[in-house]
């Protein structure tokens, strides 16, 4: 199957570039995730923002279209995905407000300043991909929740104080899994949110939200 190249104007500026194989289903979310942040948000701009397993980077650059960060940082295990953060960042001129970086881990993503807000629409399944829906994509399986583990494990280091964090994950039954992970990894869970898309018959997601 080939993996075709898109692009799509969203709200305000931003023409954003992507494969098929590289949006993993933020697009449907983001509408849902903006108003979140939105109605929780603790201060009035995210200098810094970052969406881990960014894919194309469909939630990081609505936060940057929609002003509610002033710099956008991507990271994916996809080489795809990076390239196509990196090409909307160019043909929107606006490089210097972004970095992308190919990085399976937290640990292996260079220093950079700290971040204040952190959204993610990462990989749901444990075990096997049983969604051959999206069998073009190929990352959606962390496998015994490895990536997971590494991101709660580190991703504090990286953080300003009282940054937020809002992770969409399947309704799965393993609430406290999650929550247990982010405790364990210095952050304050606040929320567990209704965010049923439950689209084509898939697991209805949740989104998590953590404070610093």
């Amino acid at each position: 199957m080939v993996d075709s190249i898109n692009s799509e104007k969203l709200k305000n500026t931003i023409v954003r570039t992507f494969h098929d194989s590289t949006m993993c289903g933020g697009d449907h979310m983001r509408d849902l995730l903006v108003e979140r942040i939105q109605h929780h948000r603790r201060r009035s701009t995210y200098r810094r923002g970052y969406e881990w397993c960014s894919g194309s980077g469909p939630l990081g650059y609505t936060l940057l279209d929609e002003n509610i960060v002033e710099h956008i940082t991507f990271s994916d295990l996809y080489q795809v995905g990076i390239d196509d953060c990196l090409a909307t960042a160019q043909h929107n001129n606006i490089t210097n407000s972004v970095d992308a970086f190919l990085s399976s881990t937290i640990a292996g993503i260079p220093q950079i300043d700290a971040l204040d807000l952190v959204v993610s629409n990462p990989p749901h399944c444990w075990s096997q991909n049983p969604l051959e829906l999206y069998s073009r994509t190929p990352f959606l399986l962390d496998k015994d929740m490895v990536a997971h583990k590494e991101f709660f494990k580190n991703i504090k280091a990286r953080l300003s104080e009282k940054a937020e964090l809002f992770i969409i994950e399947h309704d799965d039954n393993i609430k406290d899994v999650y929550i247990s992970m982010g405790e364990q990894g210095g952050l304050t869970f606040i929320d567990w949110y209704d965010f049923d898309t439950n689209q084509d018959g898939l697991t209805p997601h949740k989104l998590l939200h953590f404070i610093a």
